[in-house]
């Protein structure tokens, strides 16, 4: 099996990456930097040598379409949880959603739009334009868990669900949304297991469910958080590669299919 990881080297990613390197798989990274994953002390693991590492450019499919037209499944875990944190790294993002602060900056409206939706279509479509036959092509995207609200902003999940009804529509792929909720690594991300913690606990607690709510509603959100677990990125990284494998796997994954899934491999 090749598979093409974009944003291969990231949080996710990584795992993702080192999940099917570990299956023997031949695995492609796709990602700005190109650079190989390192950990937060800055040791690069020996499984990164079994991967090609390739710096490209979504929005240009010159960078990359040869990379997409040899594989034979794409996994596409690139996003972004706050605008204003954008590049800033894990503890601002989380600082900002502890905070519950929207986007200072009404100009740079459209990092949601692009990074969590269009990045998504353009490599399908990529993925879609290279393919020579019927065969099976399973492309996972990475959404998520309406769980955040109000503490991000709603775009947050709106272009997500955008960029997985477009996926739905595309002929000659087979369209694979994992939506996990919050997810977390004590080692390559500890302040992850903060949030992961509490969630946990909150999960654990007798509390009613309001059946009826409107799915915009941000009341909606906050139930779906007290009902949502959070996951290891290695269980989403190997629920993933399973989706891969499965050919009738298709469409929406929640968090309980990710886990059914992942114990699985």
């Amino acid at each position: 099996m090749k598979v093409a990881i974009v944003g291969g080297n990231g949080f996710l990613g990584s795992a993702i990456t080192k999940a099917a390197v570990g299956r023997g798989w031949e695995v492609s990274s796709i990602s700005q930097s190109g650079r190989p994953f390192r950990t937060p002390s800055g040791h690069t693991p020996k499984w990164t040598d079994e991967v090609k590492w390739t710096s490209a450019n979504v929005f240009d499919q010159n960078t990359y379409s040869d990379v997409i037209k040899q594989s034979d499944a794409v996994v596409h875990t690139i996003g972004i949880l706050l605008e204003s944190d954008y590049k800033n790294g894990p503890l601002d993002a989380l600082k900002g959603l502890i905070a519950g602060r929207e986007n200072p900056n009404p100009l740079t409206g459209g990092l949601y739009e692009r990074l969590n939706r269009d990045a998504a279509i353009r490599v399908a479509d990529v993925y879609r334009n290279t393919r020579t036959t019927q065969e099976d092509n399973p492309f996972v995207y990475i959404s998520a868990a309406d769980i955040f609200r109000p503490l991000i902003p709603s775009r947050y999940i709106s272009t997500k669900r955008e960029a997985e009804e477009y996926l739905k529509r595309l002929d000659g792929i087979r369209d694979i949304s994992l939506r996990p909720g919050l997810m977390y690594h004590p080692h390559t991300r500890p302040i992850s297991t903060i949030p992961a913690t509490m969630i946990d606990i909150l999960n654990k607690l007798p509390k009613p469910f309001i059946n009826g709510l409107d799915a915009d509603s941000n009341l909606q959100s906050v139930q779906n958080l007290l009902h949502t677990s959070a996951l290891h990125i290695d269980t989403v990284g190997a629920a993933a590669l399973e989706a891969i494998l499965d050919k009738s796997q298709s469409g929406d994954v929640n968090v309980d299919d990710i886990k059914r899934l992942a114990w699985k491999s």
